[in-house]
């Protein structure tokens, strides 16, 4: 599992030609913003009711399990995907093309969603935490705007390989569009002073 390694070899095995690609990148961006937030929250215990601390602690958590996870089902999708593709062929079963790039666009949007959710619970803290730890907090939300991006842009891409439905290209299309302004709304929220 990739988020065994140490961060040399987890790097190492990134800069390689095969799995980990760009989704595990996301996760694991995401996965430092999280992680950061939950540094932030903890640190302003303090500064925090008991139910706005172990809500946002609660669901912090949750999304650094999520991520996680995610940096590994990344890669363990892409490593089924490539050759199921090799396989399948330009000429090959719509049907089947089609499976293997939806379970490619999976990953991607729940990395968008659980970075949503990171960005939710950055705004809710914003003007709560302590002060020490507001840049930190920042950077996370950052961090979790970027791996949506990066998420987006993933998905966008193994929506355009799709063949024959316009339809489901079309909605996939629009959702990863309404997660990405979902996104800048949030970060414009959460950067103004």
């Amino acid at each position: 599992m990739l988020t065994e390694l140490s961060i040399h070899d987890f790097f190492t095995k990134m800069a390689g030609k095969e799995a980990p690609g760009g989704g595990s990148g996301a996760a694991m961006t995401g996965l430092n913003g999280v992680c950061l937030l939950e540094m932030a929250v903890k640190v302003s215990k303090v500064s925090l009711t008991e139910t706005e601390f172990s809500g946002a602690l609660d669901e912090l958590t949750r999304l650094h399990q999520e991520l996680e996870n995610l940096i590994n089902a990344d890669a363990e999708v892409l490593a089924r995907a490539l050759p199921a593709l090799t396989r399948v062929g330009p000429d090959g079963s719509q049907e089947e093309w089609n499976e293997i790039l939806l379970e490619a666009v999976h990953i991607p949007f729940e990395i968008a969603q659980a970075c949503i959710d990171a960005l939710v619970v950055a705004k809710q803290m914003k003007d709560k935490l302590h002060q020490n730890v507001v840049c930190d907090a920042t950077f996370g939300a950052m961090s979790c705007n970027t791996a949506l991006q990066g998420a987006v842009l993933l998905a966008e891409l193994n929506i355009s390989l799709l063949r024959g439905d316009a339809e489901l290209m079309e909605k996939l299309k629009i959702d990863m569009m309404n997660f990405a302004e979902r996104s800048d709304m949030l970060i414009d929220a959460i950067l103004c002073k």
